[in-house]
């Protein structure tokens, strides 16, 4: 078969046979998808259990557990970095950086400076 676009001649392909493709669900409730859910939650709990300890630990690792015997886990580290004042201040202080309220709050001498008054003395702003 071939299709004629000005003075280009292009062949496509005829499509013969559609893959057999998987109906679409339309019930929550098919005893396949409650069965996937089921065994998904199993797998959850049994990681989360007293039995098996997620992460890279080893059988001679000491576990900690808290009064309720459960395993204690470290709570992980802050999302955002502690700000260094000093640094900003001082660079701020300076004129080698500009202040970003968004971040920081107002800037050193403005009321509501979120900066600790020991840095700002140091810098030689009034708190």
């Amino acid at each position: 078969m071939a299709l004629r676009f000005g003075n280009l001649n292009q062949s496509f392909p005829v499509v013969r046979t559609v893959p057999k493709l998987p109906r679409p669900l339309k019930r929550w409730d098919a005893p396949w998808v409650v069965r996937e859910i089921l065994a998904g939650r199993d797998q959850r709990t049994y990681a989360a259990s007293n039995e098996f300890i997620v992460g890279a630990c080893t059988v001679s690792d000491p576990v900690e557990r808290d009064e309720f015997g459960r395993i204690k886990v470290e709570a992980p580290p802050p999302a955002t970095p502690a700000i260094e004042w000093a640094e900003f201040v001082g660079g701020y202080r300076a004129g080698l950086i500009e202040w970003n309220t968004a971040r920081l709050g107002p800037k050193p001498g403005e009321p509501g400076c979120r900066a600790p008054a020991d840095v700002l003395r140091e810098h030689g702003f009034r708190p």
